[in-house]
């Protein structure tokens, strides 16, 4: 088994995580975890993953002065270390299963969860009445979609299907550190990739937008840039989203509150389980996911379901 220095172990690993996380973030919890485990120049990668090392990395974290969500930040980074280290070959699965049952998060005491905010099918129809007439169809698809504000500005002009009346997640748009961004074809799970059918209207909203457009397949389905080669920026996004948001008299929600609608919405309507499994799937998510996450029981929806019972 290959087993290069900790130090360039952790250059390839914090190239890999800034996919995923910012770039400022991942560094800090790398530095971070270098604090509590102390490192020896010599080390290679095993002897840093070794049964003692991550014991004593854990007594190190479990008796400093920082808060529990911190102390439990700093395990998740060194067991997602870990799990970089048994994918390339570099301790072995039995290591990596007494790292992960060894290294448990700390209990600690929460406030009650506040439910998200959510709209309801006529807020949506007022938020979108209010947005600019050029951001409409952008915003029109995005509700309708109810996809990760990442996947969404991902979307280029191959992944729509004019014939049937498709778009397909397949991609995301990640950011990066100093204001790039990177076009990636990994999602956030195996269940979010998935083709979503899209109404007449809005297939020929997208077909008449297409043909107006003298760009590539490959381009950014909305943008600003006039050949469409850059992505629609998410912080000129919700600016815009949040400028709608106020001149409809909604009260303020995030990106991925339309998701959470979505999902709402789509559990409402769903009578059986094969129509849940079907809305899990349309939004990217297992149908236990979808249960756990948007799933709420209210009390009004318990009425209703016993009365239709009767």
């Amino acid at each position: 088994m290959k087993s290069p220095t900790f130090s360039f172990f952790l250059k390839r690993y914090l190239k890999y995580r800034s996919y995923h996380v910012r770039y400022a973030s991942s560094k800090l919890s790398v530095v971070m975890v270098n604090v509590y485990l102390k490192p020896e120049p010599s080390w290679r990668v095993m002897d840093a993953f070794s049964l003692a090392e991550s014991h004593r990395f854990y007594q190190n974290v479990l008796n400093s002065k920082i808060s529990v969500g911190y102390k439990n930040r700093l395990v998740s980074a060194y067991k997602n270390m870990a799990s970089f280290a048994l994918r390339n070959h570099q301790i072995t699965a039995t290591v990596f299963s007494h790292i992960n049952a060894g290294l448990e998060p700390l209990p600690k005491l929460t406030a009650k969860k506040i439910e998200r905010g959510t709209y309801t099918k006529e807020e949506i129809q007022r938020f979108l009445m209010a947005t600019r007439e050029e951001d409409r169809l952008m915003f029109e698809l995005f509700c309708y979609l109810g996809a990760r504000i990442s996947e969404f500005s991902g979307l280029t002009w191959d992944c729509f299907n004019p014939e049937l009346g498709t778009i397909e997640i397949k991609q995301q748009l990640l950011d990066q550190h100093k204001g790039k961004w990177v076009l990636v074809k990994v999602l956030k799970t195996s269940e979010s990739y998935r083709v979503c059918p899209l109404p007449s209207r809005l297939t020929l909203q997208l077909k008449e937008y297409w043909s107006s457009l003298q760009v590539k397949k490959t381009s950014f389905i909305f943008s600003l840039a006039s050949n469409h080669s850059t992505p629609y920026g998410k912080t000129t996004f919700r600016m815009r989203m949040d400028e709608a948001i106020i001149r409809a008299g909604l009260p303020r929600i995030t990106p991925h509150c339309f998701r959470h609608s979505k999902a709402t919405m789509l559990l409402s309507v769903c009578r059986n389980m094969e129509e849940a499994k079907a809305a899990a799937k349309f939004l990217g998510h297992s149908l236990t996911m979808l249960m756990e996450t948007y799933g709420h029981a209210k009390e009004e929806t318990m009425v209703h379901l016993m009365e239709r019972l009767e």
